[in-house]
C-alpha cells in the first residue's frame, strides 16, 4: 500500500468538504479570513436560468442568481462588500439583550458578548450606529455597526477599524447605506434588495441550505475575490485525496470529474463517495471555479452538495438543476 500523503492534503479535502472558515473585515488591513459510477459525456450546458416550477423564484446572492432546488430550504447566509458584512434582513437577526431597544438589538446581533459599547451615536444620514471595542477598551482594533432603516427593515452593515481610522469607516458605511435598493435585483445582491455600487475586491459570499426530507445532506454556494486564483479547490485530485484519506481509517471513491461551466465561467464538476468509520456511505460534489484575480464578477466559486448515499437519484438531481441555473446578476 502506498504511505499516505502528507496531513496538508487531507486537511486540505477537509476543508473543501466543509467549504471554508468565517471571513475577517477591516478598514486598511488585508482581509484574513457521489454520484455515479459511471458518467457518459455530458452534452453542453447552457447558461440560461433552468426552470424548477412555474412558481420558482431565482435566490440571488451577490454577483449571482440561482435556483435552489425543490424542497432545499435557506438555513445560513453571509454577504461581505468593501469589507463590511451586511445584510438586509435585520428582522431574524439577534437575540434578546436585557435592557437594549430594538435598534441595539440589531446593531449588537451575532457579536461577542465581551465586546464592550464604546459610543452610541446617530450617523448622519444613516441611522442608528456604535462602535465596540474588540478585545477591550485598549485593544487596537474597533467595530462599527449601523443600521439604516428600521430594526423591522432595514440594512444592516459592520466592519472593523484599526484606531485612527474611524473617520474613514463612518464615510464607508454611509456609502454602502446610499446604495442600497430596496427590492432591487441588480449589483450586489442581499437577501431583500442590492447594494449598486461599482463592484469591490473585497466580495464575499456565502449561502447554506437543508432539506427536511434528508438528515444530515446540506447544500452551499460561496464565493469570494481572490488575489491569487488557487489550483487546489476541492477534489482538485480525487485520487491524490483517496490516498490521502486511506491514513484517516475513511474511504475517498472518487467517481467522476468534467470540465463545466456556470454562468459563463469554466471549472470542474467532481463527484465521489466517502465511507466514514462508523457512518453510512455518503456523497460528494463539488464545482470549483478557480476566479480571476481582483475580479468580482468572475471570483472563486465553490458549489458543494453532501448527503446519504441512499439519496443518489435525488442529489444527482439537485445538482444538476442548480449549477444549470445559475446566472449571473446585472451590474446596474
Amino acid at each position: 500500500m502506498a504511505a499516505p500523503l502528507p496531513d496538508r492534503r487531507r486537511r486540505r479535502f477537509s476543508a473543501g468538504l466543509a467549504l471554508g472558515a468565517a471571513a475577517g473585515w477591516a478598514v486598511g488591513l488585508s482581509t484574513t479570513p457521489a454520484a455515479r459510477a459511471a458518467r457518459p459525456a455530458a452534452a453542453p450546458r447552457s447558461d440560461r436560468m433552468a426552470t424548477a416550477s412555474a412558481d420558482a423564484a431565482p435566490t440571488c446572492l451577490g454577483r449571482f442568481a440561482f435556483l435552489l432546488p425543490e424542497g432545499w430550504v435557506p438555513s445560513g447566509r453571509e454577504t461581505t462588500i468593501y469589507f463590511s458584512r451586511v445584510s438586509d434582513a435585520v428582522e431574524t437577526l439577534g437575540r434578546p439583550i436585557p435592557g437594549a431597544g430594538p435598534a441595539m438589538r440589531v446593531l449588537r446581533a451575532d457579536l461577542p458578548p465581551g465586546e464592550p459599547l464604546l459610543r452610541e451615536f446617530a450617523l448622519d444620514g444613516v441611522g442608528p450606529a456604535a462602535w465596540f471595542a474588540i478585545g477591550g477598551p485598549t485593544g487596537s482594533n474597533r467595530r462599527l455597526v449601523a443600521l439604516a432603516g428600521t430594526p423591522e427593515a432595514g440594512l444592516r452593515m459592520e466592519l472593523i477599524a484599526t484606531g485612527g481610522r474611524e473617520a474613514q469607516a463612518e464615510a464607508g458605511l454611509k456609502q454602502l447605506a446610499a446604495g442600497y435598493r430596496a427590492g432591487a435585483r441588480t449589483g450586489f445582491c442581499l437577501e431583500r434588495g442590492a447594494i449598486v455600487l461599482a463592484p469591490s475586491r473585497s466580495e464575499r459570499t456565502r449561502l447554506s441550505a437543508s432539506h427536511p426530507a434528508l438528515p444530515g445532506a446540506t447544500l452551499r454556494f460561496s464565493t469570494v475575490v481572490t488575489a491569487s486564483p488557487r489550483s487546489d479547490g476541492p477534489l482538485a485530485d480525487p485520487a491524490a485525496d483517496a490516498q490521502a484519506m486511506a491514513g484517516t481509517g475513511s474511504t475517498l471513491t472518487p467517481l467522476s470529474k468534467q470540465e463545466r461551466s456556470i454562468a459563463g465561467l469554466r471549472g470542474y464538476d467532481a463527484r465521489a463517495s466517502l465511507q466514514e468509520p462508523g457512518k453510512p456511505l455518503a456523497l460528494s460534489y463539488r464545482f470549483f471555479h478557480a476566479g480571476v484575480a481582483g475580479s468580482a464578477t468572475a471570483p472563486e466559486i465553490i458549489v458543494a452538495l453532501d448527503g446519504p448515499a441512499s439519496a443518489r437519484v435525488q442529489l444527482d438531481a439537485a445538482w444538476d438543476r442548480l449549477l444549470d441555473s445559475v446566472r449571473p446578476v446585472p451590474a446596474n
